[in-house]
């Protein structure tokens, strides 16, 4: 094979790639190819988590970052549930500044998309693993001063989780 290199060689299931832009699954009848990535229904040590990125002008904040006004800071929200999830199923995310609400968002779980699989053909690749999907939530403008931003979400299965407090201060635009 001239220019492809074989990358996995387990039996029955074969990865090719060309350069970096050619990827094909070869896959015997009946074997099924898995991604390395768990869906959130795969738990983790609690049965619902959220943990909040924010980030300013294209930078993720870390804990204690300074932000010069006038900002507009964009909040992600990540989770994670012990449980499983059906495609459906919903979560309420209120997203906090000094316990004064921002914004709410709903994700909602959207459980695994991929083409369908006939046997003896070409497998392709994943299109979606199962997952929440979630809209951001935009801070704009705050005034200058110290914030503890946090997110709270509610929802699956009874079940609510508080994500961990990321401290951002704002400090006025600088006189010229």
């Amino acid at each position: 094979m001239n220019g492809v290199r074989e990358i996995n060689k387990d039996p029955g299931v074969r990865w090719v790639g060309a350069g970096c832009l050619l990827l094909v699954l070869l896959a015997a009848a009946g074997v099924v190819a898995q991604t390395t990535n768990a869906p959130a229904g795969g738990g983790g040590g609690k049965p619902l988590e959220i943990s909040i990125e924010a980030v300013f002008q294209g930078k993720r904040l870390q804990d204690g970052a300074r932000v010069q006004a006038p900002a507009v800071v964009y909040l992600f929200p990540h989770l994670e549930a012990a449980v499983k999830p059906h495609a459906g199923d919903t979560v309420a995310i209120d997203f906090f500044a000094n316990d004064q609400k921002l914004c709410s968002q709903k994700a909602v779980w959207q459980d695994e998309r991929r083409p369908a699989q006939r046997p003896g053909q070409a497998v392709p690749l994943w299109i979606m693993r199962a997952q929440f999907l979630i809209s951001d939530c935009v801070w704009s403008n705050p005034a200058p001063g110290s914030y503890t931003l946090t997110a709270r979400a509610t929802g699956l299965k009874g079940l609510s989780a508080d994500a961990a407090p990321l401290r951002v201060s704002v400090v006025s635009a600088a006189v010229r």
